[in-house]
Parts: structure tokens; C-alpha cells; sequence
């Protein structure tokens, strides 16, 4: 007699010994690293750093000097002024202040005012000037180690033609600050003397 085989057994035996064999040599998942920071790409709107004296390549820098021509200081490269640091906001190499000529000699010495914006709250009208600027009303001829303004690179620079007055508003000014006080007709007296020994 034929002993009858249990087929059903062999074929589960069959099924758990291949799983147990796929579980034995399964490869672990793989772990991501942990990404590491990405820094901050500029900003479009931060824009490049302002370079110092930008203003330097603006047209008409290289114009000739003569009256009502603009230039570009420090307050402390003016008589009684060295080694002030009267804006510490700028930086220490900045030409930020504006001044035009109102008078000048034979070797080109200058005598200079100051020229403020519109919005300034010191200051006197600029006469007849669209621009509506003012200017101070305190005639300049002295540098911090007391020689006379003249220009010179670092310290009195041609600015650009865009902040000159005309010819006819720098007499205006200069006659206007002559009758200001006896300080500052003694002052053009003396720029006026020593334009003459000069010349």
C-alpha cells in the first residue's frame, strides 16, 4: 500500500525558510545625512556698498578752477579744526563737505563758502538760485595747518559742475558776507591784501 505524501507541509516549510532567508540578508534602509546648512544667498535689494567719494566720477570733475566753482572737503581741513572728527559717520577718507569758490588769486588760492541743501536748517538763500540752496555765511581762506585753501588731493578737491553756483551769485554772496559783520570785512581785506601782494 502507497503511504500518501503530505504535500501542503513541504510547500509552507518551503515558504517560511525563503523568508526567513530574505529577512537574514534584507539591506538595512539607508539614512539620509543630515544636511547641513545652506547660508543665505545676498540679498538683491542689500545692493553694493557705497564706495567712498563716488562723487569723484561724476561729469565735470576735471573742470578748471574759477569763481563759483564747487569743491569737496572735511570740517577738519579748515582752520582750527585738525584732527576733529566732527561726523563720525563718514567715513574718515570722505570729501562730504561742500564749499564754493568766491573769490581766488593769482596762485589759485580760494576763498570758499560753505553750500548746504535746501533742507538745511542753517543757512542763507543761495540768490537766484533754482536749486534753492543755502550757503553759510562765514568766508573760509584758511586750511587746518594754516595755510591758505587751495586745491589740493585728499583735502580740497574740484567737485563735480552740478554743485557749482554761478560766477554772479559767488560776488553776490562775497559782497552780502562783507557787510555781515566788521569780522568778515577784515577777513576779505586781508584775502584782498594778500591777493595783491601775490599777483
Amino acid at each position: 500500500m502507497t503511504k500518501k505524501i503530505d504535500t501542503t507541509k513541504r510547500v509552507t516549510s518551503r515558504v517560511y525558510a525563503k523568508n526567513a532567508k530574505q529577512k537574514a540578508t534584507k539591506t538595512p534602509p539607508k539614512t539620509s545625512a543630515p544636511r547641513k546648512a545652506q547660508s543665505a544667498a545676498p540679498s538683491s535689494k542689500q545692493g553694493s556698498k557705497k564706495q567712498t567719494n563716488e562723487w569723484r566720477n561724476e561729469p565735470g570733475v576735471g573742470e578748471p578752477l574759477r569763481l563759483g566753482r564747487a569743491m569737496r572737503t572735511r570740517d577738519n581741513n579748515f582752520k582750527g579744526q585738525k584732527n576733529k572728527i566732527i561726523h563720525p559717520e563718514q567715513p574718515t577718507d570722505e570729501l562730504y563737505r561742500r564749499v564754493a569758490v568766491v573769490d581766488i588769486d593769482n596762485e589759485s588760492n580760494v576763498a570758499v563758502v560753505q553750500i548746504k541743501r535746501k533742507t538745511a536748517k542753517n543757512g542763507k538763500a543761495v540768490p537766484q538760485d533754482k536749486q534753492e540752496r543755502k550757503y553759510i555765511p562765514d568766508l573760509l581762506t584758511l586750511d587746518s595747518d594754516s595755510r591758505p585753501i587751495k586745491q589740493r588731493k585728499g583735502k580740497f578737491e574740484l567737485a563735480p559742475t552740478s554743485e557749482d553756483i554761478t560766477e554772479k551769485q559767488a560776488k553776490m554772496i562775497l559782497s552780502d558776507i562783507e557787510n555781515s559783520s566788521k569780522a568778515q570785512k577784515q577777513r576779505i581785506t586781508l584775502f584782498r591784501r594778500n591777493k595783491k601782494r601775490r599777483g
